[in-house]
């Protein structure tokens, strides 16, 4: 098989399907920030979309923009590959694609950016008050701050912290 080559088409919200498997869900409350941030920046994340126009990535970026108040007649950038993907391409794609390759520097988060302002962007944070060597030590399992701190797990890849 040829190599999967990306290319930008428009298309009708209306003529994206819903791939049934999707193994991705989002909660009333991240589904809501995401309408907020749509709405603040406006859509600019594209969908992958099969050739058949079945959403590879991007369901909840279309259930948020139609939340957002895009109509569905409206037309859309998104990305469809150059030729129609075999299964294992369309599922492989479809779980890499909501992967979180890397990790936030938490130096410069912390430094950089106001807490209530990364709060409002929809982090998550608490770790922001540690220093990064506090938060990998509490991250990993040092016994000696424990007794003052709660360990939190998070819900969507159940890292633990201790906050």
């Amino acid at each position: 098989m040829s190599q999967i080559q990306w290319i930008i088409v428009k298309r009708k919200i209306s003529e994206l399907k819903e791939y049934e498997k999707n193994p991705r869900k989002i909660s009333k409350h991240d589904l809501e920030k995401l309408v907020k941030s749509i709405k603040e920046n406006g859509f600019h994340s594209r969908l992958l979309v099969n050739t058949d126009g079945t959403i590879i990535g991007g369901h909840q970026r279309k259930k948020a923009m139609l939340q957002a108040g895009y109509k569905s007649s409206d037309e859309i950038e998104v990305l469809i590959p150059n030729r129609e993907l075999s299964k294992e391409e369309f599922d492989r794609i479809n779980l890499q694609d909501n992967f979180q390759y890397g990790e936030f520097d938490l130096d410069i988060l912390s430094t950089s950016f106001d807490s209530k302002e990364l709060e409002n962007m929809g982090f998550s944070l608490p770790f922001l008050t540690y220093s990064k060597e506090e938060y990998e030590r509490n991250k990993f399992g040092d016994d000696k701050d424990k007794k003052n701190h709660s360990i939190v797990e998070c819900p969507k890849c159940g890292e633990k912290i201790i906050t």
